[in-house]
């Protein structure tokens, strides 16, 4: 489903101002579109100054490599990287009473830009097909450790984002913090000894542990932003 624009993206250092409109998946297979790692069609505007109209497509793609390792909320992820060129849309027929640079020339497919009352800024709208990293609430992913403390431990995934699995998490899935080892440990109940020997209360077989380096999978259960950055937190970690 489209992504609806609610804010404006300025690059640091640029005099020029995009935003997205929407996104959607270019994919209709479940499992794809199931899957963090999307392609996604995505449609923009793009105000440039008369200084960056010598090549429009190219000044729009350095743009949009701003946002590389970026999220953003109307794309629905993190932009790892552009799939093909900039495509340049046909402009759209204005309201009576608006100003623009295309007077009497709102042609079917004619591609172009166009100025908006007295500002400098020319605007064009453009699609593009990019690969995201889109990760949602409920969502199985899998991290490696990189920070094993007594109240939580920190998971990279893929080297994109970092992801928090808090002690409660931890503890409700059997976890305990080892100070000796400074390790997270649980002890696993090995089902066909139980059966064996009724009379105990619990069998417990080979432990397992969390440590750094190791890969633990978790389910996503909350997004953070800011400043286009995003970190999650897990929750039903396992090894």
């Amino acid at each position: 489903s489209d992504i609806e624009m609610t804010h404006a993206t300025r690059p640091e250092s640029s005099p020029n101002t995009f935003s997205f409109i929407s996104s959607t998946s270019a994919s209709n297979n479940s499992e794809e579109r199931n899957s963090p790692f999307q392609v996604k069609t995505i449609l923009g505007s793009v105000a440039l100054l008369p200084s960056s109209l010598s090549n429009v497509p190219k000044t729009i793609k350095s743009l949009l490599h701003s946002l590389l390792l970026m999220y953003d909320a109307n794309m629905g992820g993190v932009l790892l990287s552009l799939e093909d060129g900039i495509k340049l849309l046909p402009l759209q027929p204005r309201p009576n009473g608006g100003r623009s640079n295309n007077s009497g020339n709102n042609r079917n497919g004619l591609v172009g830009g166009r100025v908006v009352d007295d500002l400098p800024y020319v605007h064009y709208k453009f699609q593009f097909k990019g690969l995201l990293f889109c990760p949602n609430v409920g969502m199985k992913l899998k991290g490696q450790v990189i920070e094993c403390t007594p109240t939580f431990i920190t998971l990279t995934t893929n080297h994109i984002l970092t992801t928090k699995i808090s002690t409660e998490k931890l503890n409700q899935q059997g976890f305990f913090y080892n100070g000796v080892t400074l390790e997270w440990t649980r002890e696993r109940v090995d089902t066909a000894m139980k059966q064996d020997n009724e009379d105990e209360d619990e069998v417990l077989g080979p432990s397992t542990s969390i440590y750094l380096d190791d890969t633990v999978e978790f389910i996503v259960e909350r997004i953070h932003e800011c400043g286009g950055y995003i970190s999650l937190d897990g929750g039903n970690p396992t090894v």
